[in-house]
């Protein structure tokens, strides 16, 4: 197989006016609620502040003349929401803000009797009111605790209603409601993370979707209504990266598997002989680091991912008999071929030191002969057959680095950089590993995501992404 190099790029520029329910794209969330007193009556021109629990970053609002506001294009994660107004007790609430999902607090202020200030813990809502799209957050600590082997970003997909994994030999890892597999499209910050040749998610030399461990959060949209969605009939999987925070952060994770904790495969112990436990080594790791460059404006973060295996192909694999490899010797001796011998010599040589080929035993049909008769054999085999259980490296290495800026109260931008290289066993030759193929898959992405808030009514996004892969 030749290498392919494919280059996307895209660049998405959307200017959205009014706030509709659907502002909050791909890699964004809303936040929006309803002012009032104890009476029920609308509460305008309240000053609404909203800070980030992990950045401190804030942004204010005057409510409308119906006592609403409404911050756009957040990024997802801890908020607190916070509301004053003359005559009347200040008050706080928690909130946290999902990807894709606009999220409603409402605010209920009492009247002022001295300087007091109302804190109120408020979780996420469990029915999405804003839209009709049927949509499943994982949160960072559901995605660091679920047990996923390999990291497989696309595993995640399986955890929302009305997915099936994919047992049927199809292409795509899972179906939803039904729908194939190569129906799903994949987004890593807006940018979309699909294989242009098979439309199936973006992978590695593993095969695998590595990234688990740069990922804040995912979101599985299973039927996307609103007007950031529709370019698929399948799941919408959007995942957002971390990011950094005013305080420093990260992670270490290694994990191991290798032949002392497996048992033998079922069918090596059906064989005739008995096929010994073949050698297998798995390793995995992950680490990262976050934290502020300029605290409350400028923030870092760094991944760092990879895999190294050696997984055993197992195969039954057929070598000429003794017999037979003799009486091709002897064939060509007496024909007048003696100058061909070193060339079958050393064809043989590679069948009879084969790994495994010690235990080749008489277990064909016919003794592997078919329609091949011959006095010199008699009633000897033509052939014999081991089960080969070889190992052929795979490894795979990804570094991720992101930097998060606040420009000024109305405008934040962020440039996510991913580079994932690694040598994937393509092919692993029973006879010798001089015939094995392997293959070299770098991978280049990026992407630049700018906001700029123009009040209380309009926002712009602006999105930059690209990629350059080789498979």
């Amino acid at each position: 197989m030749y290498p392919t190099r494919v280059f996307a790029v895209a660049v998405i520029l959307c200017v959205l006016l009014s706030i509709p329910a659907w502002s909050q794209s791909l890699t964004s969330g809303d936040l929006t609620g309803v002012v009032t007193d104890q009476t029920g009556a609308v509460v305008p021109n309240a000053h609404v502040a909203l800070s980030s629990s992990e950045t401190g970053t804030t942004q204010n609002q005057e409510t409308s003349g119906a006592g609403t506001y409404r911050f756009a294009l957040l990024s997802p994660g801890a908020y607190v929401v916070s509301v004053t107004a003359p005559g009347f007790q200040s008050m706080a609430r928690s909130v946290t803000v999902a990807v894709g999902q606009t999220t409603t607090s409402n605010l209920q202020l009492a009247l002022a009797t001295s300087s007091t200030t109302v804190e109120v813990a408020s979780g996420q809502s469990i029915v999405e009111t804003e839209d009709a799209n049927l949509s499943t957050t994982l949160t960072p600590l559901q995605i660091s605790q679920i047990p996923n082997p390999g990291n497989d970003l696309s595993y995640y997909v399986q955890t929302a209603p009305g997915v099936t994994m994919n047992t049927q030999a199809g292409y795509g890892n899972s179906a939803t409601y039904g729908i194939s597999g190569t129906s799903n499209l994949f987004t890593v910050d807006g940018m979309n993370e699909n294989d242009p040749f098979l439309n199936l998610n973006n992978s590695g030399a593993t095969n695998l979707m590595l990234g688990a461990n740069d990922v804040r959060e995912a979101t599985v949209v299973n039927n996307g209504y609103s007007g950031q969605y529709g370019e698929m009939a399948g799941a919408n999987v959007n995942y957002v990266t971390k990011s950094g925070s005013n305080h420093f952060h990260g992670n270490a994770d290694y994990f191991w598997n290798g032949r002392t904790l497996n048992a033998n495969d079922w069918f090596n112990n059906h064989t005739t002989p008995v096929t010994p436990r073949a050698f297998d080594n798995d390793n995995q790791w992950a680490a990262s680091i976050g934290g502020p460059i300029v605290k409350n404006k400028t923030f870092f973060f760094v991944d760092t991912e990879g895999l190294r295996l050696l997984i055993p192909a197992v195969q039954p694999v057929n070598v000429p008999s003794p017999q037979f490899q003799a009486a091709t010797i002897a064939n060509l001796t007496s024909n007048g071929n003696a100058a061909e011998i070193p060339f079958y010599s050393h064809i043989f040589s590679l069948y009879n030191n084969a790994p495994g080929a010690s235990r080749a035993a008489d277990v064909l049909p016919g003794g592997g002969c078919g329609g091949f008769t011959s006095a010199t054999l008699g009633s000897a085999p033509c052939a014999l057959q081991f089960q080969s259980a070889i190992s052929n490296l795979t490894n795979e290495w990804l570094i991720t680095t992101r930097v998060d800026q606040v420009i000024g109260n109305n405008d934040r931008a962020f440039v996510h950089f991913r580079y994932d290289h690694g040598l994937q066993a393509s092919y692993t030759d029973p006879l010798t590993s001089t015939l094995n193929a392997q293959s070299d898959q770098p991978d280049y992405e990026g992407q630049l995501q700018e906001n700029h808030t123009f009040g209380a009514s309009a926002v712009n996004q602006f999105i930059m992404a690209g990629s350059s892969r080789q498979t």
